[in-house]
């Protein structure tokens, strides 16, 4: 039970990563094959490129649009914003528009059905007088609204396009677009002095929107923070431990995978990771969203078993955290986001803490549905915070006030631990 206490930028976070090698796993498929029916889907992507990603977001769009997917029963409806003076590339066109994708094989230019709506986002489809906050939720929330309202389907997916960072703490409006520094959110809008969405803000925005996958194409959000923050606003998850290249997710290839499928929901997070993992080395998984309660419980119970017998495995607990794959969650090591799994399994054999670690083995194990693990062999699908210390910049945020998860022991384990 849970106790309730009251560039040309090569990454797509901001950072430098230096580039690995690459691997790939494959898992069989677990759509439903005894059904002949095939749902219908609509994918709405919040695409935030007003930014230096601006020449990537443009790129990616143009992957969507070489798919015929509207001749599929998957609708897929883009709301862009640009960034001025990034890249003129496409007529260098300003400001935020809407559009559902069609089909084109041109890739140098945007030739999909640009939309007007009135009602919820109050934009037009003519001109470049529109610009909308990307890192307003409510810019978000009317998005997902006009989606499903004017694209019914049997299934509504939504992507968050953009540079990320996990779970988030302090205000970062004074950040400029090039500053290096490590913010705890996802989409960055540089236009609006670089608001950004806080993991409450998405929740905040997407609680009640009757959505079954939620996909991050931006660094570092396959977090046990994070999918506890998002558990009621989902079934799944598809996100990454760790940094992504700028280009992100391979867009033509996981529609094309996608249509080929029975598409179940499982279906489309596995073909966003296969596709994912034709040519990149960078983890990705799919979450069960509907598991987080269970393993936020194991978590817990775990916590509350780590603080108890602390000062008999304190330095087997230092030792373990510092043995643990650490994900680039900062400019500089030593990094905060650690593979959860992997620090559960190097404590192991604590007998002080066994079945309880063995408990949240299992249930991180329900959780990660499927999991592509690229060169990061020890990674299983998510990330935790435990930063080194608690000199570490984030650490003073991490409470209720900040992220769900804090209700759990989780964080009353770090203070005791660096105690």
């Amino acid at each position: 039970m849970i106790h309730y206490k009251q560039m040309y930028i090569t990454i797509r976070c901001i950072t430098l990563l230096i580039i690995l090698c690459f691997s790939t796993m494959t898992l069989p498929s677990c759509s439903d094959s005894t059904s002949s029916y095939v749902p219908s889907w609509t994918i709405m992507v919040y695409m935030d490129g007003d930014n230096n990603l601006e020449p990537y977001a443009l790129a990616d769009f143009n992957e969507m649009e070489q798919v015929d997917a509207n001749g599929h029963t998957i609708n897929v409806i883009v709301l862009l914003d640009r960034c001025d003076g990034v890249t003129t590339a496409d007529g260098d066109w300003k400001g935020t528009r809407l559009y559902n994708i069609l089909h084109d094989t041109i890739n140098s230019k945007i030739n999909s059905e640009r939309l007007a709506d009135s009602q919820y986002l109050k934009i037009t489809n003519t001109g470049d007088s529109d610009e909308l906050n990307m890192g307003d939720p409510n810019t978000l929330k009317n998005f997902v609204s006009f989606g499903k309202e004017n694209y019914p389907a049997d299934y509504y997916s939504l992507i968050l396009w953009d540079h990320g960072s996990g779970w988030r703490s302090t205000n970062s409006a004074t950040l400029t677009a090039s500053e290096h520094q490590p913010f705890k959110a996802v989409c960055i809008d540089a236009t609006s002095a670089n608001d950004m969405l806080l993991m409450s803000e998405v929740k905040q925005a997407l609680f009640g929107k009757g959505l079954t996958l939620i996909g991050f194409d931006a660094c570092l959000m396959s977090m046990v923070e994070v999918a506890y923050q998002l558990k009621d606003c989902a079934h799944y998850m598809v996100a990454s431990e760790e940094v992504e290249p700028a280009i992100g997710w391979y867009y033509a290839n996981f529609l094309n995978y996608f249509i080929a499928s029975g598409r179940s929901p499982i279906d489309l997070g596995q073909s966003i990771i296969d596709a994912y993992a034709l040519d990149d080395y960078y983890p990705m998984s799919l979450v069960d969203l509907s598991s987080i309660e269970a393993m936020a419980g194991a978590i817990d119970a775990l916590s509350s078993a780590l603080i108890y017998n602390l000062s008999a495995i304190k330095d087997t607990i230092s030792t373990a955290r510092d043995n643990t794959l650490a994900f680039q969650s900062s400019e500089t090591q030593p990094y905060s986001y650690i593979d959860l799994y992997d620090f559960l399994l190097n404590i192991s054999s604590v007998n002080e803490v066994f079945y309880e670690v063995n408990d949240a083995m299992n249930a991180v194990k329900r959780a990660v549905l499927y999991h592509y693990h690229g060169n990061y062999t020890r990674s299983n699908g998510l990330s935790i915070y435990f930063p080194q210390s608690d000199t570490d910049s984030e650490y003073i945020y991490y409470d209720t006030s900040t992220i769900d998860f804090a209700q759990t022991l989780w964080d009353d384990f770090l203070t005791a631990y660096f105690q």
